[in-house]
């Protein structure tokens, strides 16, 4: 197997201009002057500018090719790929998406959470439940990657759970 994924286009707008001509001045100074030049005829033109070099670089370049002894083993050949991009999301996260009472123990569910100052607020368990489920799914994948273990039904139902939980949760995994 042989994957090559290229990174996301940068977006360069007027702001980014802004930053990259005044980088001496102190950040919150540059705000107001971008925001002018944001306004200016110029301005809109580099905006239009970016938004069609993002256009057309919208998709990242992906070139994948599979050999025949990949599928072999698939599930094992794609947790040694899952396992250590779900690490990395786990230890770079900025985030945290909301996640159903029912996928985590009681201790950390909303209900058990202490009333919200206001209704827009999450309640204080909303990133340890995240956290609770991305480690559930790294378990998972550590269970075929690392499968030295003789058979536990424990260990497997865990393991289930957590793949259950990538499969409810795909969607929510990016930063």
């Amino acid at each position: 197997m042989k994957v090559i994924i290229r990174k996301y286009s940068n977006w360069y707008g007027p702001y980014q201009l802004i930053d990259t001509l005044l980088f001496f001045i102190p950040e919150e100074k540059r705000f107001p002057i971008a925001e002018k030049f944001a306004s200016t005829r110029v301005g809109k033109l580099v905006d239009k500018i970016g938004t069609a070099r993002l256009k057309y670089n919208e998709r990242r370049r992906v070139s994948v090719r599979i050999d025949k002894y990949d599928t072999w083993g698939m599930d094992s050949t794609l947790a040694s790929i899952i396992l250590p991009m779900l690490k990395q999301l786990r230890d770079t996260k900025h985030g945290a998406p909301h996640t159903d009472d029912e996928d985590v123990p009681e201790y950390i569910r909303s209900t058990y959470a202490p009333p919200k100052e206001n209704d827009w607020d999450v309640d204080v368990y909303h990133f340890y439940r995240w956290d609770w489920i991305l480690n559930e799914m790294i378990y998972a994948f550590e269970h075929i990657v690392e499968d030295d273990q003789p058979y536990d039904s424990k260990r497997e139902l865990r393991a289930q759970n957590g793949f259950r939980l990538f499969g409810k949760y795909f969607r929510n995994l990016w930063d």
